[in-house]
């Protein structure tokens, strides 16, 4: 099932998609709760989508597949023993910072680059601390697209406030999708002006969904809405402005954001 968040009018729902009717439905309460599923029903051209979920922690995934580790842009960070650390780096991003689908992403006027990077997102949907191995699964509610764009010259500088954090930096959606079965098994790719530019299964990560959500909520409490990037793979383009950027994972969907320039 799809689960999109949207703005119809001056309202904000959340509503079951059907992309065979190109419809989506009004429920009555939220995802994270008991709902009702209403009698009111819009075309997915008349809503306004929004990013999925409302988090109160945001969370990105440390390099975690092997192309990603050892291409030319993370060559000055990259260390042999990277891909067979015991736990995944994890850090803390910007909440501020997170747009929806059809979102302009705005690149800072000093930005030496501005890396595009699909990435799996997993949607926390139950209140969960001190929750490992297989039992993670129990405390998702589904998993969404994200992009995690990155100015990398401020990364190298160990800045990563403003490496990772600033304005419309995080893309999310189109929407969560809840039977996603297998995390591990889906391909995720990413286009810039139509160009397939990133392209590689989540199964070449070095961690899974409960090793970095499991890794997270040791140590800090997760809430129902909070969101988790999962890592990205390859040689993540440089957007630029007036491009087009959509990023996808295989049986989600693809997020589309259109890049402009700081004002």
């Amino acid at each position: 099932m799809k689960i999109a968040r949207y703005k119809i009018g001056s309202q904000v729902t959340y509503g079951i998609v059907d992309l065979d009717k190109d419809s989506v439905t009004d429920i009555r309460g939220t995802p994270f709760e008991q709902y009702e599923k209403t009698s009111n029903v819009h075309k997915l051209s008349d809503v306004k989508l929004l990013a999925p979920a409302t988090p109160i922690n945001l969370f990105t995934t440390g390099v975690n597949s092997r192309s990603h580790a050892e291409s030319v842009q993370n060559a000055p960070q990259y260390s042999p023993t990277f891909m067979t650390r015991p736990t995944p780096t994890v850090s803390i991003r910007n909440i501020a910072s997170i747009a929806g689908h059809e979102d302009k992403i705005i690149r800072p006027a000093d930005a030496e680059s501005f890396r595009t990077e699909v990435e799996m997102v997993v949607v926390v949907g139950k209140k969960m601390k001190k929750v490992t191995g297989p039992d993670v699964y129990n405390y998702i509610l589904g998993y969404t697209v994200g992009n995690d764009l990155t100015i990398k010259e401020a990364e190298y500088a160990k800045e990563g406030w403003r490496a990772k954090n600033c304005d419309t930096m995080h893309p999310i959606g189109p929407w969560i999708e809840t039977e996603l079965d297998s995390p591990r098994d889906v391909m995720r790719r990413s286009w810039v002006n139509g160009e397939l530019t990133q392209e590689e299964a989540c199964t070449n990560d070095r961690f899974g969904v409960p090793e970095v959500v499991g890794r997270i909520a040791w140590y800090i409490t997760l809430y129902p809405g909070d969101m988790i990037f999962m890592g990205t793979c390859g040689e993540p383009p440089d957007g630029q402005v007036g491009d087009t950027v959509e990023v996808g994972i295989e049986g989600i969907g693809v997020l589309r954001n259109y890049i402009i320039a700081d004002e």
